[in-house]
């Protein structure tokens, strides 16, 4: 048999160590409390108590924006693939009075008034958004496929362990929602240990699990889901199909609050960037936590005493807000691609996490000396997947990744 060497192997090391130096060195970049911010159709959009908004082109130079509202705003998500932008609006952020929507990510209105949402993403095809249920007569998601129009969902009453989710016994409190493999992901509950459930409309979903706390941030990057939040180890997915999670117990203590003791705590969110887990520590002000793989993580005592609430990847560096306001990593490397051979159809599986939203392409080489492009695609999510069939006639084949 003929060896297949992958230049895939090299970038990796090499991708992974300079994103993990760069996570060490951070800079302060403007002083305004915020409690969310992703990045999104090419916008870092930060979010806030009081209707605040700020927006970042490049993560450094922040602008306030006019929301319109006092509410509190929780989640931000931009639709792909719009021929006509500016007449359907691709950008939306929900919060505790219903969805804000906009044409460019800074001029926002009012939209529906679902209620009390918490969390937004789009899957590819449609906005979906999870809710605070108080009464039988609201809602746990809602859909969209314009921002404007939205479909309620419900969860199901058995099968859960976190108490009805019909509002009937209190309000039902559903935090974070993530999208990736084909499947919806999000976490829900009456107290303190919440149900992880999945959807592949948004509007129909069924228990996978338990996660024993109270979620906080859910994420998809490298085909797997990861699950942080309050008084319980992390949840990770290992199988395709989102039904098998796994808690992943610390046994370096990193994620351990006192250390050595209860309660768990690990983060008020996660994202996932350039081949790594980030997790923000909000008042525990004790550094942050890094992981490639979601089992073996990382304490690094970059932003140690700064209250961080939530991360996001973009542009080739990582943003964090909180409490003392906004802060940037250092550049980070490259995409980073993670490549091994699917013996069942006989070809290289291909995983390559780099910038949502900006265009690469994935070149081959067999000598190391001429390269030739192989695929060109643009990232919709953080990770990318590709077959790439082996040819039996090549001796050796090298990959790479380059923008544009």
């Amino acid at each position: 048999m003929k060896a297949l060497v992958l230049v895939a192997m090299t970038l990796l090391s090499i991708g992974l160590a300079e994103a993990q130096e760069a996570l060490d060195h951070w800079h302060l970049r403007n002083a305004t409390p915020l409690t969310r911010v992703r990045f999104t159709g090419g916008l870092f959009i930060g979010l806030g108590s009081n209707g605040k908004i700020m927006t970042s082109p490049d993560g450094a130079n922040w602008t306030a924006r006019s929301s319109g509202t006092a509410a509190t705003l929780r989640g931000v998500a931009f639709r792909t693939g719009l021929t006509s932008p500016n007449i359907v609006p691709p950008f939306v952020i929900v919060g505790s009075s219903g969805v804000l929507t906009s044409t460019n990510g800074t001029d926002w209105a009012l939209g529906a008034n679902l209620g009390d949402l918490n969390d937004v993403v789009w899957n590819g095809s449609k906005f979906v958004t999870v809710a605070t249920r108080s009464s039988v007569s609201g809602g746990n998601s809602f859909t969209s496929s314009d921002g404007t129009n939205w479909m309620t969902g419900t969860f199901p009453l058995t099968g859960g362990q976190a108490g009805p989710p019909d509002g009937s016994q209190g309000a039902y409190y559903t935090g974070p929602v993530a999208a990736g493999g084909g499947w919806l992901i999000t976490a829900g509950g009456t107290q303190f240990g919440w149900d992880i459930l999945r959807s592949f409309d948004g509007l129909n979903w069924q228990y996978v699990g338990f996660s024993d706390q109270v979620a906080t941030g859910i994420v998809y990057g490298n085909k797997t889901f990861t699950l942080v939040g309050w008084e319980g180890w992390p949840r990770v997915t290992t199988n395709s199909l989102a039904t098998n999670w796994v808690s992943v117990v610390d046994t370096n203590n990193v994620v351990v609050l006192p250390p050595g003791g209860l309660p768990i705590m690990v983060g008020s969110d996660i994202c996932f960037g350039n081949g790594t887990f980030l997790v923000a520590r909000s008042y525990l002000t004790n550094g942050i936590l890094t992981t490639t793989n979601g089992f073996a993580w990382k304490k690094r005592p970059a932003l140690a005493g700064v209250s961080m609430e939530s991360f996001a990847f973009g542009k080739g560096t990582f943003v964090g807000v909180g409490r003392s306001g906004t802060y940037q990593s250092d550049p980070v490397a490259p995409a980073v691609m993670v490549a091994s051979r699917n013996s069942a159809s006989n070809a290289m599986d291909l995983l390559i996490s780099g910038e949502v939203g900006r265009a690469y392409r994935l070149q081959t080489s067999a000598t190391l000396s001429a390269w030739s492009d192989s695929l060109s695609f643009t990232n919709t999510l953080p990770t990318m997947e590709f077959l790439d069939p082996v040819d039996p006639n090549a001796a050796q084949l090298f990959y790479r990744v380059v923008s544009p």
